[in-house]
């Protein structure tokens, strides 16, 4: 889960002090909402704004510190303009907070009260100027007595993974799987950094560029890591090879993630490798940098979305509807990540796809069982845009069977996997899907919202 950063504006006007001086106490209420958030957040904040021309030098100092969002929060009744001056210099995520001091009106309940507690009024002055101007922004409301809420959270998580998604170097590397159209995409219609396209000759380059010595380095790191069988040395030191050559692929072209497609003349089919690349693929996943496979650009996105969130991701599909169990089989070709085992991890031959120099290394682990959500990510007409779909359930251990690889039960909260199953494909979900442990719908709303795509989410949410 990446850290968020955020500018905090607290605008304030002088023009009630005659009827309630209130300054001192905004003042304070000022430092203790960044203190507040501070618990949470990276914040740069600068106190009470009080004019125009302080707002527009918050607004330079938070663009110096490359902040991922804007909270405003009004102390009281303030006139649009106020934050206005600093929010059309800006194009972050805005949050309006407006934290109200009392908790409802009390028998004493006079002017000076009304005006402690306007800052709602300020919050809908800036809201209408937003929605004028059509910049997208969302509302939270607090008391003082509250913490900060889950709402704001969300937001400024959502705002720092739409940033992270926008500066994220994705890598596409060996030819993609022609005949998978759900996989494909436009890479130079895509919003973010350029998309590094790397070819299956760079891949064999690579792959030939690493020395013997680290070859035997990395075979021992993996015995001495994990259980390993049921695979031979030269599938493992093929294997091996293979993962150092994606280190290095990574390494030149900086990237954050990506899609590799093993199949084929890439690496399967080659002469010179021969094997599967999963557990190249399923280090680079479990050090933070999410790839798919078989070229699917739409699913590494989807993936790096939910690493950020929930800090480990692994890649798998939605194979079996179990109407018996009231749940789907969740399974994948031998990819994983350590981080989301929930016991050992054992590094074993591919039981899916043989090469032209046999099965590579592949991960076969258990999950952690609990809440999850799953995702896909897909474009939609020729550069008309993107759809996330989005699903909230628990991974339960699942039925007894014969794989080896990643598999798990899904159970769909609130559908049951029939009715699921048919609105999932029905929204148009790619044949892949991201899973991480935890409830993320909600921050995938808010980020869809920030970014522009379409979400829908499948069944019930939290």
């Amino acid at each position: 889960m990446i850290r968020s950063r955020v500018g905090l504006l607290v605008p304030y006007v002088p023009f009630y002090e005659k009827i309630a001086p209130v300054r001192e106490e905004k003042s304070a209420f000022a430092r203790g909402l960044a203190d507040r958030l501070a618990a949470y957040m990276d914040v740069v904040a600068s106190g009470l704004t009080t004019t125009e021309d302080e707002a527009a030098e918050a607004a330079e100092h938070m663009a110096v510190q490359c902040v991922d969002a804007v909270i405003v929060a009004p102390a009281l009744a303030t006139f649009g303009a106020l934050g206005w001056a600093a929010l059309r210099r800006l194009r972050q995520p805005i949050c309006l907070w407006n934290v109200q001091p009392d908790c409802g009106a009390t028998p004493d309940y006079g002017i000076g009260a009304l005006i402690r507690n306007s800052g709602g009024l300020g919050v809908q002055a800036l809201a209408n100027m937003l929605a004028r101007e059509e910049r997208a922004f969302t509302v939270a409301f607090s008391t003082e007595r509250n913490g900060v809420p889950d709402k704001v959270l969300r937001f400024v998580q959502a705002a720092a993974v739409s940033r992270s998604l926008c500066c994220a170097r994705f890598g596409r590397i060996g030819t993609t799987f022609e005949q998978m159209t759900d996989i494909a995409m436009e890479a130079a219609s895509w919003p973010g950094a350029p998309v590094i396209e790397v070819s299956s000759a760079a891949i064999l380059d690579a792959y030939e560029r690493q020395g013997d010595g680290d070859v035997a380095g990395r075979v021992a790191e993996i015995r001495g890591s994990h259980g390993v069988g049921d695979i031979s040395a030269d599938e493992l030191s093929r294997s091996a090879r293979l993962s150092l050559a994606l280190d290095a692929l990574v390494q030149e072209h900086s990237l954050d993630g990506g899609a590799f497609n093993c199949h084929g003349e890439n690496c399967l089919q080659n002469d010179r490798i021969g094997v599967t690349a999963c557990y190249g693929v399923s280090r680079q996943t479990s050090e933070g940098r999410p790839f798919s496979c078989t070229g699917d650009l739409p699913t590494a996105i989807a993936m790096k979305i939910l690493h950020d969130f929930s800090g480990a991701v692994i890649y798998g599909e939605l194979d079996l509807v179990d109407e018996a169990r009231g749940m789907v089989l969740l399974a994948n070709g031998g990819e994983g990540n350590f981080r989301a085992a929930a016991g050992p991890v054992r590094v074993a031959g591919n039981e899916n796809f043989a090469g032209l120099h046999g099965r590579g290394a592949s991960l076969r682990f258990e999950p952690v069982d609990g809440p999850a959500t799953i995702l896909s990510f897909t474009p939609l007409r020729s550069g008309g845009g993107y759809r996330m779909i989005a699903a909230e359930g628990t991974l339960e251990p699942p039925p007894i069977t014969r794989l080896s690889v990643f598999h798990a039960g899904f159970r769909f909260r609130g559908s049951g996997p029939r009715e699921a199953f048919e609105s999932w494909c029905e929204a148009g979900a790619v044949h892949h899907v991201a899973i991480a442990a935890g409830e993320w719908t909600g921050h995938l709303q808010l980020l869809a919202r920030i970014s522009g795509f379409e979400c829908r989410v499948i069944g019930g949410e939290t």
